[in-house]
C-alpha cells in the first residue's frame, strides 16, 4: 500500500489479500473527528504470516458459552 500526495495505491496478489489491505487502509482513517481526512505519505509492505486466517476458539472457556 502506498499513500502519496497524488493518491493511494493498494495492490495484492489475490482477492482476499486485496480485501485485507483495504480493511487495513480503512483502519487508518479517523472520520469521527471531522469530515476531512488527512494521511501522511507512507509505503506499507505486508504479508500474512500464515497461509490461512482463522479465529481463535477457546473450548475450555466456561464463561464464553453463557
Amino acid at each position: 500500500m502506498e499513500i502519496a500526495k497524488d493518491g493511494t495505491k493498494v495492490t495484492a496478489a489475490d482477492a482476499s489479500g486485496l480485501f485485507y489491505r483495504l480493511v487495513s487502509f480503512i483502519g487508518l482513517l479517523d472520520v469521527a473527528k471531522s469530515s476531512k481526512v488527512t494521511l501522511k505519505e507512507i509505503t506499507i509492505y505486508g504479508k500474512a504470516r500464515f497461509d490461512y486466517r482463522g479465529h481463535p476458539f477457546d473450548v475450555a472457556c466456561n464463561v464464553c458459552s453463557k
